[in-house]
C-alpha cells in the first residue's frame, strides 16, 4: 500500500490524514515535533493521544535528517509528502528523496504574506479575505510554484473561526491534489512574483502576546482577537499577577486622559470595563490565575 508522508501538525493535518484513511487507498504516516503531538487539536485532547486511538503511524522529532527517512521510510511505498504547518526548512537533499514530490499547505496569500503567524497577522492587519496555497515545496520559505489556490470571506476576526472555514477549503484542495497526482498528469504550477513577497514570522502568544495599554483602544481590542482562541491569549498584568484576556469589545463613548489607560473603571455583569485611547474595553472573559471567569 502506498503511503502519504505528513510533516507538522495541528487539526488540519490530523483531519486530513483522517479523510486519507477513509476516503483513499493510501496510509498517512506523520513526522511530528514534540510541542504539535503534545498539542490539543479538539475534544480537550492531544494529537498524539488522536493519533494513537486511529491507530496512525508517526514519528516524534525535533529535526529532519536525510539518515532519518531513510532508516523509516520505504521510498518505493511514498505517494508524495506533504507539510503543513511544520516548523522545518527542508534541504535539498530531502527534496530530491522525495523526488520533488513534497508539497506545502499554506494559509495565506502568496508570495504577500510567506511565514507563520497562523491567522493572527492576518487579524491585526484586519484582512477582509483568507487563502488556501498549496504549493512545491522549495528550499526557500513559501517560494514554491503554486499548485492550487482557494481564498474565502473573512466573516469575524476569530481565530478559531476562521481556521474552520481554511480546514474545509484545505481538505477540499487536498483531495484535488491527490485526483491529480493519481491522473499521471505532469504538475507545474504557478511561478510566485518575488516583488510582491512579504515574510512574517512564528507567533508565540506567550511571548508576543503582551497588550500596550497606550495603544488607541481598536487597535488593543483587535490585538486581543488576534490571540482569542485557540490561542492562549493576549495577556496583561495585573496586581503583579498575569491575566489572560479571551474576550473583549471596543466602545467609543468615553474620553479618557492618558494616565487612566490600562484602569479599570467599572465591574458589571457584562465583565470589566477598562480605559483606553478613544474610548472604552469592555473585557469579557479572562484567564486568571488558571480559572476562567467572565
Amino acid at each position: 500500500m502506498k503511503e502519504i508522508i505528513f510533516f507538522g501538525g495541528g487539526k488540519l493535518t490530523f483531519k486530513i490524514m483522517l479523510n486519507v484513511l477513509k476516503k483513499t487507498e493510501f496510509t498517512p504516516i506523520l513526522f511530528a515535533a514534540r510541542r504539535h503531538l503534545n498539542e490539543k487539536i479538539f475534544n480537550n485532547e492531544t494529537l498524539k493521544k488522536h493519533l494513537l486511538k486511529k491507530k496512525i503511524k508517526f514519528f516524534q522529532t525535533e529535526k529532519i535528517k536525510i539518515s532519518h527517512l531513510k532508516n523509516n521510510l520505504n521510498i518505493d511505498k511514498i505517494f508524495f509528502a506533504v507539510s503543513i504547518g511544520s516548523p522545518w526548512i527542508f534541504k535539498k537533499d530531502i527534496i530530491n528523496f522525495f523526488k520533488k514530490k513534497i508539497y506545502n499547505i499554506h494559509g495565506s496569500e502568496l508570495p504577500k504574506d510567506k511565514g507563520g503567524g497562523g491567522f493572527s497577522w492576518q487579524i491585526l492587519q484586519e484582512k477582509k479575505r483568507g487563502f488556501v496555497k498549496i504549493h512545491f515545496l522549495t528550499e526557500g520559505i513559501d517560494e514554491g510554484n503554486i499548485i492550487l489556490s482557494s481564498n474565502f470571506k473573512i466573516k469575524n476576526l476569530n481565530p478559531f473561526l476562521i481556521n474552520e472555514v481554511y480546514i474545509k477549503k484545505a481538505l477540499y484542495l487536498f483531495e484535488k491534489l491527490v485526483n491529480r497526482i493519481k491522473s499521471g498528469k505532469k504538475i507545474k504550477g504557478i511561478p510566485q512574483n518575488k516583488k510582491n513577497s512579504s515574510y512574517w514570522p512564528r507567533l508565540n502568544s506567550e511571548i508576543h502576546g503582551w497588550i500596550n495599554w497606550d495603544w488607541k483602544g481598536n487597535e488593543i481590542n483587535t490585538f486581543i482577537k488576534s490571540f482569542g482562541e485557540p490561542y492562549v491569549g493576549a495577556h496583561t498584568l495585573c496586581k503583579d499577577q498575569k491575566i489572560y484576556i479571551k474576550d473583549s469589545k471596543f466602545f467609543r463613548k468615553y474620553n479618557f486622559h492618558p494616565f487612566q489607560y490600562g484602569l479599570i473603571f467599572k465591574i458589571d455583569k457584562l465583565g470589566l470595563w477598562v480605559c483606553v485611547k478613544n474610548g472604552c474595553l469592555l473585557i469579557k472573559k479572562i484567564l486568571f490565575e488558571k480559572k476562567i471567569k467572565t
